[in-house]
């Protein structure tokens, strides 16, 4: 296997960004909050109902530098930045 160097220029840039709803959440002020209409897969069970995208949302806005509280409730996400301390 033959590794070459390459200029940074020639490096792939990512065909996708950020989702819509991620921008969203990213781009939070203390106290903000967004809904948006759930689009993610659940798991189910007798004393749960998990929304897959969760860990999505609290990593988007881990890497901006700050907390969130997230519900999803009758098919619609609530994303609210929490206030800084």
């Amino acid at each position: 296997m033959a590794i070459e160097k390459i200029p940074t220029e020639y490096f792939p840039k990512s065909k996708n960004g950020p989702s819509e709803e991620s921008a969203a959440v990213m781009n939070l002020q203390p106290g903000e909050a967004v809904k948006f209409p759930c689009r993610w897969q659940h798991t189910t069970n007798i004393n749960n109902d998990r929304c897959h995208a969760n860990a999505q949302w609290y990593a988007a806005a881990r890497r901006r530098g700050f907390r969130i509280s997230v519900r999803c409730r009758d098919e619609m996400v609530y994303v609210m930045r929490r206030e800084e301390k």
